[in-house]
């Protein structure tokens, strides 16, 4: 199966000095970075969508007077930059590794640049045109779009003060970190959030290395024992695993309160695929078959 080669090789990558350094050039070289004008597009789309439930569930401050927080910023600050486009004027982004490369911060600039109408037409929303003379340089996002990016740093110990941030978001996050450290991490967001402030979080919970191989479903991931999931899940693209009552769990535990959710169940040609899997003692048994079977959820949560 193509997936176990590709583990295999990030499993050595993340055991290597420079690995992650490696693992980029890697991507590079594929064809995986920078993304494709589509990919940046639905890329963009999927930051509006977060802004919109800031817009219907957050409080009265207009997106110029918030101040987003966002962990795990990964490569290329997407997401991060269309919310600027949008109007969001103080950001504070942070990831455990400096993953950020100014070479793909470009990239990003020049996409908006290029791409403008065609992110205008997806979103049904105006955005802010980057000038040419602004400056795109790691070191001087604050300045040119204040966006405060902090690298290296632990999402569960930010050192930034209690109440002082309105809107926390990540996109296809929680699912790369373990489920001890999201026990860390979120009680430390709801420490964060102003009383009014909100979180949300969109967490893909299928298989990622079915996008890139074929032959395996979206649930292939759950049929593998703890034994040897730790042999082939490594540091570079680390998935947890959770289900969907998993993160429930932790929202619970917490104290983060839900206050809307949008789930993406499997179709019924999915849940054939899931039932003709064999899956390990961790997850037989443990669940619904529909909840185990969960694909992408969306919360909002608040204190």
């Amino acid at each position: 199966m193509k997936w176990i080669a590709k583990a295999l090789v990030q499993k050595v990558l993340s055991g290597l000095p420079q690995g992650d350094k490696l693992n980029y050039l890697l991507q590079r070289k594929t064809g995986g970075l920078p993304v494709s004008q589509s990919e940046f597009v639905e890329k963009v789309g999927y930051a509006h969508d977060r802004l919109r439930k800031w817009e219907k569930f957050g409080n009265s401050k207009p997106l110029n007077e918030i101040h987003c927080f966002e962990f795990g910023a990964g490569w290329d600050l997407i997401g991060p930059l269309a919310y600027w486009s949008f109007g969001v004027e103080h950001q504070t982004v942070i990831d455990i590794r400096r993953n950020l490369r100014p070479e793909l911060l470009s990239d990003t600039v020049q996409k908006f640049r290029e791409y403008r109408e065609q992110c205008e037409a997806a979103t049904g929303r105006q955005l802010r045109t980057i000038p040419r003379e602004l400056p795109v340089d790691p070191e001087r996002l604050l300045q040119a779009f204040g966006i405060d990016y902090r690298a290296p740093l632990d999402a569960s110990e930010t050192g930034l003060p209690s109440n002082s941030i309105d809107f926390i978001s990540t996109n296809s996050t929680l699912e790369h970190i373990p489920a001890e450290s999201l026990a860390r991490i979120l009680p430390e967001t709801r420490r964060l959030l102003f009383p009014d402030g909100i979180a949300c979080h969109f967490v893909d919970l299928k298989d990622h290395f079915s996008y890139f191989d074929s032959s395996i479903t979206k649930y292939e991931f759950l049929t593998h024992s703890d034994a040897f999931w730790s042999v082939v899940n490594s540091s570079i693209s680390y998935q947890n695993r959770l289900r969907y009552a998993d993160y429930h769990r932790l929202f619970r535990d917490a104290k983060l309160r839900l206050i809307d959710e949008e789930v993406r169940w499997g179709t019924e040609e999915d849940m054939r695929a899931f039932r003709s899997l064999r899956l390990t003692s961790r997850f037989a048994k443990s669940d619904t078959d529909e909840h185990l079977a969960v694909q992408v959820i969306g919360v909002v949560l608040g204190k």
